[in-house]
């Protein structure tokens, strides 16, 4: 064996030497790849473990799928209407089914490979207090707020979810992702509302149809109104009560379906009532229980769709929802002035089936709750998906007053 020279050695140790120092750099840039996004997820209050390791997938699991994990209770509505599994995206025809959800957190035997968390906003301070939160997260994931209620009555008055998620899911218009309750389709089949920015075809023609001018001779009652909850946020019940007391002076009602009146309307009948509703009455009460931006709920839907006018009153502009003429809005003109034009319309059936002249342009479509997971499923399709954060996030969804009022209860 011939002998080492200096010439040799040296050669020796470089070439050691070099394939040492790559192997540092591309463990440095592999790190700092997997971590270049670590200070969005650091929160206030707390700090989140970025999960940089690569944990071996359970066999079953299809590599093409995107799995997404509900954080929370699977019986719990909006959850409920997920299921397990793909069923959601291949029953409702989605675009995109290469989606998998599940709330088991060991099906990928580590919850940090999962694609995307869900949160549902009305649970997030019962998961603080039981210390139920993630502990890791990987930066490759997508964390999710997902919330149906209003912001007033689920108000986010700490700054600690400030940059902690990445997409937001609301009835907010000016969510990254947007659940809506209906929409409204031109004559070219396009979705025109509900938008942030809308435009309405102007009203030219008179509406005629017989078949709707039979319904309205045969409607007897001014106004119906289905509810339950009798002690809300935006004080409907007050409204919805001296509405019904100006209403009187002209010999006409509002009949209350449901625990805060006097007749019944049980959920599993519900079809039979709106069929009563269309058959009998004029005018529907589509009250929100809160007086938030952009929220309006499924109850206007109920009136469009059974030949009746809703009357809304909530936070929102309701030229985003609803084509200008076809309700009443009892927020903008009080509760004398709404009961004076529910008289008059009455009185006027040839004025009153006006209200309907948006059916010369617009036909409205509810959307079921599982189409929107179909909406999911195609933003997580998206390359690339989004991952900023909503750094002020507790700004951009609670209004101020909610805030004021929650610190107000918790000093009492």
């Amino acid at each position: 064996m011939p002998a080492l020279t200096s010439r040799t050695f040296l050669k020796y140790i470089s070439r050691n030497l070099y394939c040492t120092l790559t192997s540092l750099l591309v463990l440095v840039i592999y790190y700092g790849i997997n971590t270049y996004n670590l200070s969005p997820y650091k929160t206030n209050e707390w700090k989140v473990e970025v999960s940089t390791s690569v944990v071996k997938i359970k066999s079953d699991a299809i590599p093409e799928l995107n799995y997404i994990l509900l954080w929370g209770d699977p019986e719990q509505a909006p959850f409920c209407h997920f299921g397990e599994g793909r069923s959601v995206f291949e029953e409702n025809n989605c675009s995109c089914t290469n989606c998998y959800v599940t709330s088991d957190r060991n099906h990928l035997q580590d919850y940090t490979q999962f694609k995307a968390v869900i949160f549902y906003g009305p649970s997030l301070d019962d998961l603080v207090s039981r210390n139920q939160l993630p502990r890791r997260r990987s930066p490759h994931q997508l964390y999710i707020y997902l919330n149906l209620e209003s912001a007033a009555n689920y108000p986010v008055c700490t700054e600690r979810w400030n940059g902690y998620f990445n997409l937001t899911w609301t009835y907010r218009l000016d969510s990254d992702l947007v659940w809506r309750y209906y929409e409204f389709h031109n004559e070219s089949g396009y979705d025109v509302a509900p938008r942030a920015s809308v435009y309405w075809q102007e009203n030219k023609a008179n509406y005629r149809n017989e078949d709707l001018a039979e319904v309205v001779r045969g409607k007897r009652k001014a106004a119906a109104w289905f509810v339950s909850n009798c002690d809300t946020t935006s004080m409907r019940e007050d409204l919805g009560g001296q509405i019904r007391q100006n209403l009187r002076n002209y010999d006409f009602d509002i009949d209350i379906y449901g625990d805060c009146g006097s007749l019944l309307c049980p959920v599993s009948a519900m079809d039979i009532c709106l069929m009563k509703l269309e058959r009998e009455y004029y005018f529907y009460i589509a009250f929100e229980n809160a007086l938030s931006d952009d929220y309006v709920t499924e109850k206007v839907v109920h009136a469009l769709n059974h030949r009746t006018v809703p009357i809304v009153f909530g936070g929102a502009n309701y030229s985003r929802f609803l084509p200008p003429g076809s309700y009443l809005d009892a927020r903008e003109m009080g509760a004398r002035r709404t009961a004076q034009r529910i008289a008059e319309l009455i009185r006027r059936p040839n004025e009153y089936i006006q209200l309907f002249n948006w059916r010369n342009y617009y036909r409205v479509r509810a959307i079921a709750p599982g189409i929107q997971a179909c909406h999911l499923c195609a933003a997580i399709n998206k390359r690339p998906v989004p991952r900023n954060t909503t750094i002020q996030f507790r700004r951009w969804w609670t209004p101020l007053t909610s805030c004021r009022d929650v610190i107000i209860a918790n000093l009492h």
